[in-house]
């Protein structure tokens, strides 16, 4: 490109009073050799994008497999509270049933009393009663 040519180099580094830098040779087809390490990756970028891709590729693998591993660790905890879920489910319909059936008992057994005192009320009526009391309990 433009901005790689000496001259354009030399340019852009151009200040007053600053003596221009010696031009630059070009070389067709430089050799590893002539250029220090730094150019030579420039020039040569194939080793360090392999490394790059390579590591994205395995970054990449890792970040799916701890997803994966999350997505089923997930699921498996969704199963449990699932299983929980009827369970519960199932343990409310059993006590609902013997709750009503309880209070359902409850209820006979408050109309039992209520009669068994009226009942009482009454044998004590009769027991009041002048000459009913005599006539159980006479002396012989």
């Amino acid at each position: 490109s433009a901005l790689r040519t000496p001259a354009r180099r030399r340019s852009l580094n151009y200040a007053p009073g600053k003596p221009l830098p010696p031009p630059q040779t070009q070389h067709l087809h430089p050799t590893p050799l002539s250029h220090p390490p730094i150019a030579r990756s420039i020039a040569n970028p194939a080793p360090r994008l392999q490394r790059r891709r390579a590591q994205n590729r395995a970054s990449q693998r890792a970040f799916r497999e701890r997803k994966e591993k999350y997505v089923a660790d997930l699921q498996n905890q969704l199963h449990e509270l699932e299983t929980r879920n009827r369970q519960l489910q199932k343990s409310h319909s059993d006590l609902d049933r013997t709750n009503d059936r309880l209070q359902r008992e409850v209820e006979r057994l408050k109309e039992e009393l209520q009669s068994l005192k009226v009942d009482a009320d009454q044998s004590i009526g009769d027991l009041l009663v002048p000459g009913i009391f005599e006539e159980y309990f006479q002396a012989p």
